[in-house]
């Protein structure tokens, strides 16, 4: 494949994947809140297996997030913990660290966030949203290996 069309791939698949992401993240019941469960977190792991997600990951963030409750302080948290966090994969290649680090980020963060806006306890916000995303992500890596898997056999869309 020649590099113009390999890139007018890569930002196609990358459109897809961001669009895809905000669309599950907006429509959520639960995906905002101190009580949150995002099944589409398990799309933001991708970066942790192919670099080539990162900044549609980082933009579908920032995206879905500008449809949350709390405005554009969610923006800038949500945007800020997926840099910090895909910035961190290049020091740890193992993906059960990078989704523990991510999702402890994820509850210091996004607890300090709530804490300030809805003025819960940090401590109750912190442990609901590490717990959750620990969950999503550790269902997520049993997920993505499998698609990894299968991709790379069929249609090598990882590569």
């Amino acid at each position: 494949m020649d590099s113009n069309r390999k890139l007018i791939t890569d930002i196609t698949i990358g459109a897809i994947f961001a669009g895809i992401y905000v669309a599950l993240t907006s429509l959520n019941p639960i995906g905002y809140g101190a009580i949150q469960f995002r099944f589409s977190e398990i799309l933001l792991l991708f970066p942790f297996w192919h670099k080539k997600f990162i900044i549609p990951s980082v933009i579908a963030v920032g995206i879905a997030n500008i449809f949350s409750p709390y405005g554009l302080l969610d923006v800038a948290v949500g945007v800020g913990i997926a840099i910090i966090s895909y910035t961190l994969i290049i020091k740890f290649k193992n993906k059960f660290v990078n989704i523990g680090l991510y999702s402890l980020l994820c509850g210091l963060l996004v607890g300090l966030e709530l804490t300030y806006i809805e003025k819960t306890p940090f401590w109750f916000n912190f442990l609901s949203i590490t717990a959750s995303q620990l969950a999503i992500g550790l269902i997520g890596i049993y997920i993505i290996n499998y698609l990894y898997n299968i991709a790379i056999i069929k249609t090598n869309w990882f590569e």
